[in-house]
């Protein structure tokens, strides 16, 4: 790949990538606290178990290091056990959401706009499949991430929506045909999904269209997130940095590559 460069839109406001890594920081601190909190010990290269004061002394990279790192030396199947009941509790809450939701998914909707020069087109179509692969990019794209699989049935996994409140495990279906909002046609290419609560999929949380054109230098990315209607805003504002910090993340590492 060339070298990056990336610009966020987020309805109208203009994000720099030192601002989105302030976010990503903010929010590592937070996981970090959540995790300590739960039980998890946090070990350094060295094996030795590190403070949240210790943690804390550390720069944003080395605390966007350390966490993944600690992600994945704890593995999705200890994480799920780490966060057991906070799982549930977002099950209750996005339960209680499409109760007093209106069956609506296009009036909270949480939008990213990305323009992003040195990738090609060809390029986004290989975002899902290197995410669900690679959980060093999968994880590293958003602090916020714990699971995201790949397997015959679909895609899996669990994050914290929006930066709010507690991580949900969802099941991913691609390639859906009933979207809460017709494709842009002026996109070239558009992936599109529905995630459901994995321990109830009946319930649909969110859908999900990133749509891609090229750009002068490179790409042009709308990506999109669908709630139900009684969805909290702040959930829904706080989804769209979310899914900028994401997006720009997944580039940077297939970058790297």
């Amino acid at each position: 790949m060339k070298p990056l460069t990336i610009k966020v839109d987020i309805n109208g406001r203009n994000y720099t990538m030192a601002e989105l890594d302030q976010i990503y920081d903010e929010r590592t601190l937070h996981v970090f606290t959540e995790m300590q909190a739960l039980g998890a010990v946090i070990l350094n290269d060295h094996g030795e178990v590190l403070t949240q004061a210790q943690i804390a002394l550390l720069t944003a990279p080395q605390r966007r290091d350390l966490l993944l790192a600690n992600k994945l030396r704890l593995g999705t199947d200890k994480l799920k056990a780490l966060y057991a009941d906070s799982m549930k509790t977002a099950d209750e809450m996005w339960q209680d959401i499409v109760a007093h939701s209106n069956g609506q998914y296009n009036e909270k909707v949480a939008r990213a706009h990305l323009v992003i020069s040195g990738v090609k087109i060809t390029q986004f179509a290989k975002l899902a499949q290197v995410a669900g692969d690679d959980p060093v990019v999968s994880l590293g794209a958003n602090p916020e991430h714990f699971e995201v699989t790949n397997d015959a049935t679909g895609q899996h996994g669990f994050e914290t929506m929006g930066m709010y409140g507690e991580p949900t495990l969802m099941d991913l279906r691609m390639g859906i045909k009933n979207l809460p909002e017709p494709a842009d046609h002026h996109y070239l290419k558009h992936m599109v999904g529905d995630s459901r609560l994995a321990n109830d999929l009946e319930v649909v949380n969110a859908y999900a269209m990133h749509q891609v054109r090229p750009s002068l230098h490179g790409i042009e990315i709308a990506s999109g997130a669908y709630f139900p209607s009684a969805t909290p805003q702040a959930l829904v504002d706080g989804h769209a940095i979310h899914l900028a910090i994401e997006f720009s993340n997944v580039f940077r590492a297939l970058a790297d590559k």
